[in-house]
């Protein structure tokens, strides 16, 4: 599965932010206030099991994911992920 479906499966398409994936997969405006940039399979993944600010901010600390625009606008993400639910055909992949 491209990392953007899954990304717009989990996040919806109604986002502020914007996502864009180490597989050249992009989500969200083209004008969004931040851009969140996931360098890896492994940092999305973190972000999933973790979908709070925790997993946020391992994933940056890390150096797995990046901010580019207003990261205070990006710390809104993890609010809209821990909402969703993943399917098994999310798992399995």
């Amino acid at each position: 599965m491209q990392a953007g479906r899954l990304l717009s499966d989990l996040m919806g398409r109604s986002t502020e932010v914007a996502v864009r994936a180490w597989d050249g997969s992009r989500i969200g405006p083209s004008d969004a206030p931040a851009t969140i940039v996931i360098r890896s399979p492994a940092a999305l993944a973190r972000l999933v099991r973790s979908p709070g600010q925790l997993g946020l901010g391992r994933a940056y600390v890390t150096g797995e994911i990046d901010v580019e625009g207003d990261i205070f606008r990006a710390l809104d993400l993890p609010q809209q992920l821990r909402q969703t639910r993943l399917g098994a055909r999310h798992w399995l992949v």
